[in-house]
């Protein structure tokens, strides 16, 4: 069995930048870590966005979260609500759907293609909302900070569960691209944040090249990948059945004296 490596990819004619935006600054957070012990970043954000819209109280600054469909948080009240009234984008996707039960790929389209920035909550294995927010023309804040995870024994295998660790980016750093729009900054305190979230919401710009995130991180990068793989396999198949083993220069040079 042979692997293709296809990328960190999303589809790019799904995800993509609504210029007119309704809002000052539309912050969206992934889901809360999936296990308790596992780090999270939520509390922290919630928290500075908080400082930031009471001292910037004129400003239309609106926050959601990815959790069974979308819960936007209520400044007034400080608490979570599903009440789609705080929604800042149109949706073509509300028939038969209620806010709370879930949503689909499409109804997050349209979230983060209305948004500025998308908050990454928690160490990711592949972080696929990251690439989807980004190439929705999202900015997006990645905490870094040190987690733990456990690697489950087996009693048949007298093997005892362990705890592991692991320090850096939530987000892994080998995916990130000098054409992405993306901070790093570190997860403790909240202060790294605050001051981000200060000079976005006075002067918000975002800073990415999506003709390079299309050709690099689409899902049509991802088949001409596949594509290109095959080819090669298929054409690599028939040197070997040539006899030239692994050798396609000696291959080659043979058939052009041929």
């Amino acid at each position: 069995t042979e692997l293709i490596y296809t990328g960190w990819c999303a589809d790019h004619r799904l995800f993509k930048d609504n210029p007119k935006k309704q809002g000052d600054l539309n912050i969206v957070l992934d889901h809360s870590a999936l296990q308790t012990f596992r780090i999270d970043a939520t509390e922290m954000y919630v928290e500075q966005i908080k400082k930031v819209k009471k001292e910037h109280p004129k400003k239309a600054i609106n926050l959601c979260r990815i959790r069974g469909g979308f819960e936007f948080f209520d400044f007034k009240t400080n608490k979570w609500t599903y009440d789609t009234s705080f929604r800042w984008w149109r949706s073509s996707h509300d028939d038969g759907w209620t806010n709370g039960d879930t949503c689909s790929i499409f109804q997050i389209a349209e979230c983060l293609s209305s948004s500025h920035i998308f908050c990454v909550t928690h160490v990711e294995s592949c972080g696929l909302t990251g690439i989807e927010a980004l190439m929705a023309g999202c900015k997006i804040y990645i905490p870094s900070g040190k987690d733990s995870f456990k690697t489950w024994g087996s009693a048949a295998e007298n093997i005892e569960p362990t705890t592991n660790y692991y320090e850096g980016p939530f987000l892994k750093q080998a995916l990130l691209k000098p054409y992405m729009d993306y901070e790093i900054f570190n997860v403790s305190g909240g202060r790294h944040f605050f001051w981000r979230i200060k000079r976005d919401v006075n002067n918000y710009k975002l800073k990415y090249n999506r003709k390079m995130l299309v050709k690099n991180n689409s899902w049509q990068a991802a088949a001409n990948t596949i594509y290109r793989e095959l080819v090669h396999y298929e054409y690599m198949h028939k040197v070997r059945e040539s006899g030239f083993g692994e050798d396609y220069k000696a291959y080659e040079a043979y058939w052009n004296n041929e």
